[in-house]
């Protein structure tokens, strides 16, 4: 196995542990539902989550890595033009000069 590998699963094994990573799932997953898919293959998205995200009519799917994120359209929007500023500042590559 991978050094890397060994250091993170190391890492996992400590956080599974501590009393800070057993609050922080407790509190992640207070906050997650159980979902089926509808007779069509859909996911619906609970009313509570739709609420907090501010999901009224049309919406952004993200792709962003292993997961995809849903937004409003004016907050995606808004964390892209923050996401910008902070790669330019940052001298990120591929960030768009000013």
């Amino acid at each position: 196995m991978p050094e890397e590998s060994i250091n993170v699963n190391r890492d996992l094994i400590r956080w599974a542990i501590e009393r800070s990573g057993r609050m922080t799932r407790h509190a992640f997953f207070a906050n997650s539902f159980s979902v089926e898919l509808d007779r069509q293959g859909r996911i619906l998205i609970p009313g509570p989550l739709r609420a907090y995200a501010k999901l009224e009519g049309s919406v952004i799917v993200s792709g962003a890595g292993e997961w995809l994120e849903l937004w409003n359209p004016e907050k995606f929007e808004a964390e892209m033009a923050t996401a910008t500023r902070w790669q330019e500042q940052a001298g990120a590559p591929g960030a768009a000069s000013s």
